[in-house]
């Protein structure tokens, strides 16, 4: 199957597309806060909604239009919802969804949680490669792609397709401390899992341990890579993105690196992006293939007043869990991904992205045989014939067509 090579071409979807997608990213934000919610008309000095801060009018008559129209029904949980430029909650100018759909969600005993999906343009699920957390570079694809663990020459052809397609979904959540009574709560983002269906079992390797079974459903655990690092990361606390030096600076949040653990004051949160092995690169190998599969997100949290002493009193058994668990919204995520459904995957990325992504895609996807090229040449640059051969190997291993010699 030729999908097998676009899975590796997906990620490499062409850095002018990935650097326009950063600059309209920039523009929208900047037009939505001078576009009309109501009328959609562009102006100057428009009016804020007093409640969620989020919503933008021209005069009190637009204001009312659309509160009876709706915002009636969000305005309150979106004025719990923590301020951050981490999510985009709301549609961009030109786009009829937000990028960031809240898909499960839970308040409960002093915490709240959001859960959304950090998919790639097209909803497909990300390959270990180009995974973000273990590749990104010719040196570690190619570490990956001669690894004896999995020896992909000598595995089955199902194995493969599981190892190197798209079977890894990056899920991010935002955990708010939202205690009455002034205390901390604390968590390892390394103990969220999903509840799914006893199916996704069955996607896992042979070489990979499968998730446990509890009641007929599937508990998956955060995704190891290759060299069992734990593929998690925090991205944002209380509205400050942790990017470049920020990620390894000592954070007062952050009361352990290893384990991660985060500790969260009285309207603290924190943003953590984990992955999850939820697809088989076969007839689940989408966002909403895999989402579909889904019950609920979970992970225990914990309440201290000693944030200081939390580590020792985890240690020492001290303290007990709360598991806070969000159900998945079935309806929200049918009606998210609607237009892919029903219109196709151009319509999707028109009504999510805007036109303009839509049309660069379609530029981007034009240029697949010199993007195959550029890609064997930087395979080979780092890697020789033998670094070659092995990537060549393993696409025909998986069902793919021969790509042929340099």
């Amino acid at each position: 199957m030729e999908d097998i090579l676009k899975m590796n071409l997906g990620m490499m979807d062409s850095f002018n597309v990935i650097k326009q997608q950063t600059e309209d990213d920039a523009i929208a934000q900047a037009k939505l806060q001078k576009t009309c919610s109501q009328c959609e008309k562009i102006k100057e000095g428009l009016s804020r909604c007093g409640g969620c801060r989020s919503t933008f009018y021209c005069n009190s008559q637009c204001q009312k239009a659309h509160w009876v129209g709706g915002h009636k029904k969000v305005c309150k949980e979106l004025s719990q919802f923590p301020a951050t430029p981490s999510w985009k909650l709301f549609p961009v100018q030109g786009c009829k969804y937000p990028r960031n759909p809240i898909l499960a969600k839970v308040s409960d005993d002093g915490v709240s949680m959001w859960v959304t999906v950090g998919g790639s343009i097209k909803c497909q699920l990300q390959d270990e490669i180009y995974s973000g957390f273990i590749g990104g570079t010719s040196e570690k694809y190619m570490r990956r792609l001669r690894m004896d663990k999995y020896r992909l020459n000598a595995m089955d052809p199902r194995d493969v397709r599981k190892i190197i397609g798209k079977t890894v979904m990056k899920v991010e959540f935002m955990i708010q401390n939202k205690r009455q009574d002034g205390g901390s709560i604390a968590f390892l983002p390394a103990d969220a899992y999903i509840v799914g269906e006893e199916e996704i079992a069955s996607f896992y390797p042979s070489c990979e341990k499968p998730p446990e079974i509890v009641d007929g459903k599937a508990i998956i655990k955060v995704h190891r890579d290759c060299d069992s690092n734990i593929c998690l990361q925090i991205t944002d606390i209380n509205g400050k993105q942790l990017e470049g030096d920020l990620k390894k600076a000592p954070l007062p949040e952050i009361v352990n690196r290893d384990p991660l653990t985060i500790c969260l004051g009285p309207g603290d949160f924190a943003i953590v992006e984990a992955q999850y092995r939820v697809g088989n690169g076969e007839n689940v190998s989408t966002d909403p293939e895999a989402l579909q599969r889904f019950h609920s997100f979970c992970i225990p949290v914990f309440k201290t007043d000693k944030p200081s002493l939390f580590k020792e009193q985890l240690n020492k058994g001290l303290l007990k869990p709360t598991l806070i668990s969000a159900k998945w919204n079935q309806d929200g995520i049918f009606e998210h991904y609607r237009d892919l459904f029903e219109k196709g995957e151009d319509e999707y990325i028109r009504t999510h992205f805007g036109e303009q992504r839509m049309k660069s895609m379609q530029q981007a996807e034009s240029g697949g045989p010199a993007m195959l090229e550029m890609l064997m040449k930087g395979v080979y640059q780092h890697a020789g014939a033998e670094g070659l051969k092995y990537l060549r190997d393993s696409i025909k291993k998986a069902g793919g067509r021969d790509i042929g010699n340099m």
